[in-house]
């Protein structure tokens, strides 16, 4: 309790000593003003009745920080659907919210609270969960404190410590053993995971080795989507076309990234045709500027039907577009011909790469990628990507990819291997949260009328989804 104390207390003060920036970014940030009611544990009378209305003893609260963690917890979520088990959601950003009302508008889909006693006391006053599950490694004292003191159920799914966050962790090492030890099970991707979470004092009996989430799962596609894209590019399904797609880009990639295409097409491979998917919204301006300079035919996704820009191309289709929307990458992929993963040439850590694989594409990513080290050794090793050390030789392997049918072939092929051996985590994730929630007892009869009631709440709420979108921007309700 000690080490709570000591929490609460650096909190506050960082907060007293903080507030006058904070409060500077919340008039000048959108960004900083989203969701700010539920952030603090204040939610809409609309959003409290969906959450009164959902079986006690069996909701599931799954926290998910943005949106690659929500992609990774969908095949998970599905499948708690699929047992009856109603999910409350919730995420930290607001691009994680997006994607979240997207795949899943007929859920509740909540900010996350900001870890503190009285906010903390008031969400789980509210959601009532009988099981919290958190993605990945999002760890919060109080919420872990209090959640344990409410008698939640707490499960880490996908669980994973880099070698510099163990680092970080180990030291304050009897801070997180404190914190871990509110965790009923503790389910991580490897047992390099497993043997640092060990060290950190978890127990054999909340430990064990899950595999990830990442590998299971379909994406959910929108074949509009793709016929829209591939219009746009000036190509038809079928296509032979080369489409190399930037996915998740972060500043300092797109500019050779775009050098990467203007050489391609200038030197090998004049018909090439890219997309280029920047990881945060607030950088789509500053892309699209580097496009107005390149020379090369664009077009904005949310402008689709406007004026092709700054290009020579016929005016109905554009040699780059921007993909300026949200939670159409996997549509992105599904249209390309090659993926280069964003963040791996920059030191960010990188960005998942299962997703592209999933959609049968040779993939690419550069040298950093320290946040998904364990899968990008796997797909290398198997010969399922490919990992360069600069776009100059990203640009290589491209054109070697588009140039040699047999290696692309092989490539792709590798992965799907890939993704059979390591299927299977969605499923033991699963039977850790059932074993935790109270037995379903009604009868299939009952079970029907109370589908048909969720889906007509659902279909209710989904039609006040935009009233409570624009109530929660301005701080009034809390939504996305």
């Amino acid at each position: 309790m000690i080490w709570l104390l000591l929490y609460n207390a650096f909190i506050n003060a960082t907060l007293l000593l903080g507030l006058p920036l904070w409060l500077v970014l919340l008039a000048c940030k959108p960004k900083w003003r989203a969701g700010l009611a539920q952030k603090l544990g204040i939610y809409h009378p609309r959003l409290k009745a969906q959450l009164d209305r959902l079986p006690a003893h069996r909701r599931v609260w799954i926290h998910a920080v943005s949106v690659g963690e929500l992609n990774a917890a969908a095949p998970l979520i599905d499948s708690l659907l699929g047992q009856q088990i109603p999910v409350i959601i919730s995420t930290t950003t607001a691009t994680g919210q997006a994607r979240a009302r997207q795949r899943f508008p007929y859920l509740p889909v909540l900010y996350f609270p900001l870890d503190l006693p009285s906010i903390i006391h008031r969400a789980l006053t509210t959601i009532k969960p009988t099981v919290l599950v958190t993605m990945e490694t999002e760890l919060w004292p109080n919420l872990a404190w209090m959640a344990h003191q409410f008698g939640v159920a707490q499960i880490l799914v996908n669980g994973r410590l880099s070698p510099s966050s163990f680092a970080g962790y180990k030291r304050f090492g009897f801070f997180f053993k404190w914190m871990l030890a509110h965790f009923d099970r503790i389910m991580v991707q490897s047992p390099a995971d497993a043997e640092r979470f060990r060290q950190l004092g978890v127990t054999p009996q909340q430990l064990s080795v899950m595999g990830s989430v990442k590998y299971d799962g379909a994406p959910a596609y929108n074949p509009t989507t793709q016929t829209q894209l591939r219009k746009a590019l000036g190509i038809t399904y079928g296509d032979l076309t080369p489409v190399v797609v930037l996915a998740s880009s972060h500043r300092g990639e797109d500019a050779p990234f775009i050098e990467l295409v203007q050489t391609l097409k200038a030197t090998s491979h004049p018909k090439l045709k890219a997309i280029i998917v920047p990881r945060h919204p607030e950088r789509f301006d500053a892309v699209a500027k580097l496009l107005s300079r390149s020379g090369l035919a664009w077009q904005r996704r949310s402008q689709f039907g406007g004026t092709v820009q700054a290009g020579t191309v016929a005016a109905d289709h554009s040699d780059v577009l921007l993909l300026d929307t949200m939670g159409e990458l996997v549509d992105a992929y599904a249209v390309a011909s090659v993926a280069v993963i964003g963040g791996s040439f920059v030191d960010v850590g990188g960005h998942n790469p299962i997703e592209a694989i999933k959609a049968h594409i040779p993939v690419i990513f550069g040298p950093h990628m320290k946040h998904f080290a364990q899968i990008a050794g796997q797909l290398v090793s198997a010969e399922a990507a490919l990992q360069v050390h600069s776009f100059n030789h990203a640009a290589r392997s491209i054109a070697a990819l588009i140039d040699d049918y047999p290696l692309w072939q092989r490539t792709v092929s590798a992965g799907q291997h890939v993704l059979a051996q390591h299927r299977g985590a969605t499923e033991r994730a699963l039977e850790a949260i059932i074993d935790h929630l109270a037995p379903l007892t009604l009868t299939p009869d009952h079970v029907s009328d109370g589908l048909a009631s969720s889906l007509s709440s659902a279909e209710s709420e989904s039609g006040s989804a935009k009233a409570d979108t624009s109530l929660a921007t301005s701080g009034l309700a809390g939504g996305r």
